[in-house]
């Protein structure tokens, strides 16, 4: 055989292939708009993954494909060997290439979902050389080059949650077990047994380590088995609920997905497709139901052959489209010998269809390199956590839905019924109610015509059983037909991209570990704490709290809130909290907080623009400041306390604000209800770091400002012209202030004239005006400069400046020398 090599094509050549492919410029258009990304590029012009590096780890990339090209920044054991091109290797070559394009795809004949980013690319699944690497070693170097989202493609064997494998046949990881666990999940020390014995899984395990350390999220296809649950490697976090980085992703038919108003339909069969089908195969004579079948199978909202969520996996699992997905040609430019036609061939296409859910999970990692290019300062899991409390969740099912199973081989024909929040249908003896199972599968197409039981029949005839269910002359394995709740089918819901980029939409408790608990005011709450490590954005998506449910958390799964003695008395009264940390400022825009626990800044600034904290009391602390721009009602209170700093620069139309322990109350927007400063700062009209004021500034009060003795008032002033001075102000309906400290602070700026002796400067503050001899402040303080001594008066109002005497004594000796 003549040696192939990787051809060079010319420019014309280039040019007639673009030409041929315009065609695709709206390649996967409705796959785009089943998961919003039109939508979010629309409100998000600039945001395309630019900076982004993505990781890649699957078969090999070839960046010779005019849609990739230039985005290659690194990449592991990526030697092409274009003999792999055909023959059984084919579909392994092309994959890697396919993955890639759909997350930095750059070109008119296919646009990827970060079309912007970059990828480091790891050619793990590589026939030829094989990889014989250490993947976490290698996955450290992509870590390193700053790659902080991971899109792998791999399986392991095993369905742990579902307590099956392909061995010979289908069959048990742990026959006879006797289940603790929820649903037929095996136990975590079984799984560790299924480890051992799987490198794929052992590989996995290393890198949800590494997700655990350093902030990784890890993107994987939930398997293309056409069972109620994932592959093994998908399920991690069932076992260990420290490991929050991985998203399992399910795979979804875009062409028969309707949308309207955001509500989304997964549709199934219609009459148009049965009467295609039909039609198609009308020619010849006898049972046509099988080929019948293989049409209409295909022609449902989910893809054909996609794993689901049973058994927990809901809870890190997201559904995106899967089927007849456009994606960059894995062998373009390469010369090959095809074992088909025994030719030599050069392929020429810049793009191929294809279906898995391999192709779902880039989309999924295109969108997270969306948001992190959006939101650097998140971690992994956290924009985990965005894409999956983001996912559409506004989505009506079908009442039932049939897959393919295709065995170990991937040759073998099988088929598995899933009732979505339907009952499967059983006989007074507790049997399954096969005549009915028959009568709901036509209703749902699955015939050839309006009386046609046949498809129905062949369906029914070659259900998903092992061995010993064929020994038995069982009908189906018990896995093979089963009611399914919506979530175990969609997971968390549908990707949405253009929900994604307005940041967090829930806590979900059940995300949350023990290292999450923290004691605050007396009581446990699980926190959500992001650090937005000097960077700024804005969440505009309102807030929920999802609380705990068992039906998420394996019974022995490790580092779960389940084995935290603190918390796990009643887990399901558990509320969850908001803490800002680190420099920057995170903004909360137009939305409502509707978790219970408090939120906390305790660095930077979190600033509240329109905001409605339905249930959640606002807390600055220890540093942390909390701004209010815009109209925000605080129901459950805002408290400044440690030497936190809430600054009030719009209006605060509900709740009382209270300075506690040190903490800072200041600015000159309006509190519309109560200022209790017990033991606090406030800083009137203005703030700690002001460094001008023109007059009239002033902290506006709606009723009533109280003063303890600990608490301590700070008015400023300047000088504006010989005789007349500016200053801030505290305005409120009623006054209560029982002792503490009153400061009159001046503060110049450049343009600012300095105090002199014998200057009398009259201020009018309100809450003196009427109230002096009520405004019972322990102290009076104002601070003198290094020769005058400058006292007020509460009664008359009026700055005195007058020389110190040690400094008047000074000018009279030097007078009388």
């Amino acid at each position: 055989m003549k040696k192939i090599s990787k051809i060079t094509l010319s420019l014309v050549c280039a040019s007639v292939l673009l030409s041929a492919t315009n065609s695709l410029a709206q390649a996967n258009k409705k796959a785009y708009d089943v998961i919003n990304l039109t939508k979010a590029k629309q409100e998000n012009p600039n945001i395309d993954g630019s900076g982004v590096v993505v990781g890649v780890v699957d078969s090999v990339f070839n960046t010779q494909n005019p849609i990739i090209q230039n985005k290659l920044i690194n990449s592991i054991n990526n030697t092409i060997d274009p003999n792999r091109f055909s023959g059984s290797d084919k579909i392994t070559m092309l994959h890697g290439t396919q993955v890639l394009s759909l997350i930095v795809g750059n070109s008119s004949d296919l646009m990827g979902v970060a079309n912007g980013a970059t990828f480091y690319g790891l050619a793990y699944l590589n026939p030829s050389p094989l990889y014989t690497g250490d993947i976490k070693a290698d996955i450290q170097k992509m870590i390193n080059s700053g790659v902080k989202v991971i899109n792998h493609s791999y399986v392991s064997n095993g369905f742990a949650l579902i307590n099956r494998k392909w061995d010979n046949g289908l069959e048990a990881i742990v026959p006879n077990q006797q289940n603790s666990q929820n649903g037929s999940a095996i136990s975590y020390d079984e799984f560790q047994k299924l480890t051992q014995s799987d490198i794929s899984l052992q590989r996995a395990q290393a890198l949800a380590e590494l997700s655990k350390e350093q902030g990784i999220l890890n993107i994987v296809g939930v398997g293309n088995d056409g069972f109620s649950s994932p592959r093994a490697n998908s399920v991690l976090p069932s076992y260990d609920e420290s490991y929050r980085g991985l998203l399992a992703v399910g795979g979804l038919n875009a062409d028969k997905i309707t949308i309207q108003n955001d509500k989304i339909t997964i549709g199934g069969i219609t009459e148009a497709d049965r009467t295609a089908a039909t039609k198609k195969w009308s020619d010849g004579s006898g049972d046509k139901s099988g080929v019948i079948l293989n049409e209409l199978i295909v022609k449902q909202g989910i893809y054909t052959y996609s794993n689901f969520f049973a058994g927990s996996a809901s809870l890190y699992g997201i559904m995106a489209p899967a089927q007849n997905i456009v994606t960059a040609n894995g062998r373009y430019g390469y010369t090959y010998y095809d074992t088909d036609s025994k030719e030599i061939k050069t392929d020429l296409t810049t793009t191929i269809t294809d279906s898995g859910t391999s192709f779902a999970a880039p989309l999924v990692s295109g969108v997270a390199a969306l948001v992190e290019q959006k939101f650097p300062f998140l971690n992994g899991s956290q924009i985990g956590d965005i894409l999956l409390t983001t996912a559409n969740k506004n989505v009506t099912t079908p009442k039932l839905v049939v897959t393919r199973n295709t065995g170990t081989t991937g040759t073998a024909e099988f088929y598995s019924i899933f009732y979505i929040d339907h009952e499967v249908p059983t006989n007074n003896g507790g049997d399954i109610n096969w005549n009915q199972v028959k009568q709901d599968l036509a209703e749902a197409g699955f015939k050839s015509s309006d009386n046609d039981n046949g498809v129905a029949e062949y369906i029914v005839k070659n259900l998903l059983k092992s061995n010993a269910d064929a020994g038995a002359n069982k009908t189906a394995n018990s896995v093979a037909v089963v009611k399914l709740s919506k979530e175990d089918f969609i997971g968390s819901g549908i990707l949405d991209a253009q929900k994604a980029l307005k940041g967090l939409a829930a806590l979900n408790i059940n995300r949350l570990n023990p290292s999450d608990i923290e004691s605050f005011d007396n009581k446990y709450y699980g926190f959500y704490t992001i650090d937005t490590k000097g960077l700024n954005g804005i969440f505009t998506n309102s807030i929920d709290e999802i609380k705990w449910n068992d039906k998420y958390h394996l019974k022995d799964a490790t580092n779960s809130l389940k084995s935290d003695n603190r918390v796990n008395t009643d887990l399901s009264t558990l509320q969850a909290g908001f803490i800002k940390t680190g420099d920057g400022k995170l903004k909360f825009s137009q939305n409502t907080l509707n978790y219970f626990g408090p939120t906390i800044a305790r660095g930077g600034i979190l600033e509240f623009d329109n905001v409605i904290a339905e249930n959640t009391a606002l807390y600055a602390d220890k540093g942390g400041q909390i701004l209010i721009s815009g109209q925000t009602n605080a129901k459950q209170n805002l408290y400044a306390i440690n030497g936190g700093e809430v600054q009030i620069s719009g209006t605060l139309s509900s709740g009382d604000v209270y300075a506690l322990n040190g903490g800072i109350v200041g600015g000159k927007g309006t509190i519309t209800q109560n200022l209790r400063n017990d033991s606090g700062v406030v800083f009137a009209g203005f703030m700690p770091d002001t460094d001008s004021i023109k007059g009239g500034e002033k902290l506006s009060v709606g009723g009533k400002y109280t003063q303890g003795n600990k608490g301590r008032l700070i008015i400023g002033f300047n000088k504006n012209s010989p005789n007349s001075v500016v200053h801030t102000d505290l305005s409120a309906q009623n006054y209560e202030i029982k002792g503490g400290v009153l400061e009159i602070l001046p503060v110049y700026d450049e343009n600012g004239q300095r105090i002199q002796s014998g200057d009398k400067l009259k201020l009018d503050l309100a809450f003196l005006k009427n109230n002096a001899n009520n405004a019972n402040f322990s102290n009076i303080e104002v601070a003198d400069t290094r020769t005058l001594r400058i006292t007020f008066d509460k009664n008359t109002q009026i700055i005195s400046a007058e020389l110190k005497a040690d400094v008047l004594k000074t000018q009279n000796m030097s007078q009388s020398m």
